[in-house]
């Protein structure tokens, strides 16, 4: 997903810093790594400023999740929830749904902003609740 990032937008901030493996074949990290950063690309790709910001890492037994991205203020939200602006939306909007109720699951927490044109997502996760 970085790759493609960077290939795609103009300005890519990550900080990572995990141990290497640590989530390798974990469904739900790679579930709600890949929703969120396949958003958050997909966004920045329509605007102007082209940016992703991410930072992950661990602290205290707790994974902590930040993403970032420009996007161009077009948001569609029900009932507290953020629903897909793509013209397809039967086989869209579901993931960010998945990724709350995973976090949900597991105990943990998200926070969706979106301020100008930023948007913002930040989580907390448990790491025995993930295993």
């Amino acid at each position: 997903m970085l790759k493609k990032a960077n290939r795609v937008l103009k300005e890519v901030k990550a900080q990572i810093n995990i141990p290497e493996g640590m989530f390798y074949g974990n469904f739900k990290v790679c579930t709600i790594l890949g929703n969120l950063l396949d958003n958050a690309i997909r966004e920045a790709e329509k605007t102007e400023r082209k940016y992703l910001g991410i930072e992950l890492y661990t602290k205290a037994g707790i994974l902590l999740l930040f993403i970032e991205n420009s996007y161009s203020g077009n948001i569609i939200k029900r009932n507290e929830k953020f629903k897909s602006t793509q013209k397809d939306t039967a086989s869209h909007g579901i993931g960010l749904e998945n990724v709350r109720k995973i976090i949900d699951k597991c105990g943990g927490e998200i926070n969706i902003t979106n301020i100008e044109d930023t948007f913002k997502v930040e989580a907390l996760l448990y790491l025995d609740s993930i295993k």
